[in-house]
C-alpha cells in the first residue's frame, strides 16, 4: 500500500479505469488512457490485481482532452471526460463487444456502431449515485495529477 510505480496503460476496463501491469498483476488506474505512461500509487492490493491512484502523467495520449466539467474526477458521476468524445465511443463499444464474447459466449457479437450524440455535453440519460454512511449522491473522489 502506498507503493508508487511507473506503468504503461495498455487497456481500459469497464467503468473507464486504465489497466497497466506490474509483473503478472493488473493495476487499475482511473482517469488514464491506453497508450499513456503514468506514475501511480497503489491504494488497494489483492492477489491478482491492484487499484491505484494517478500521481502523474509521464506520457499523455493524443486522445486526452481537458474535461469541461469542473467537478470531473471528484464527484464520481463521469468516467470518460478526459478522453476525446470519439475515443470514448470506441472504448464503450469495445466493452460491449467484449462482454458479449465473454458472458454471452458469442464469437463475433453483432454490435452496431454507436450513434454519436449531436452534442457531447449538456445531456444526461442516466446517472449513477453512491451511498456512503446513509447519504445518497455524488462524493468527492481523490485525484492527484
Amino acid at each position: 500500500m502506498g507503493l508508487e510505480l511507473e506503468l504503461q496503460i495498455d487497456d481500459i476496463a469497464f467503468g473507464g479505469k486504465g489497466v497497466g501491469r506490474a509483473g503478472k498483476k493488473a493495476v487499475f488506474v482511473p482517469f488514464t488512457i491506453a497508450g499513456e505512461r503514468v506514475r501511480a500509487r497503489i491504494t488497494k492490493e489483492k492477489k491478482s490485481f491492484a487499484e491505484a491512484e494517478l500521481v502523474r502523467l509521464i506520457e499523455s495520449s493524443p486522445e486526452r482532452t481537458t474535461p469541461r466539467c469542473p467537478y470531473f474526477g471528484r464527484c464520481g458521476g463521469c468516467s470518460y471526460q478526459h478522453m476525446q468524445y470519439e475515443h470514448q465511443l470506441h472504448w464503450k463499444a469495445r466493452r460491449v463487444s467484449e462482454a458479449l464474447r465473454r458472458i454471452g459466449k458469442l464469437r463475433a457479437p453483432p454490435v452496431r456502431p454507436i450513434v454519436p450524440l449531436p452534442q457531447e455535453y449538456e445531456y444526461r440519460n442516466r446517472i449513477t449515485v453512491h451511498v456512503e454512511n446513509g447519504v445518497i449522491g455524488f462524493f468527492v473522489m481523490t485525484l492527484i495529477v
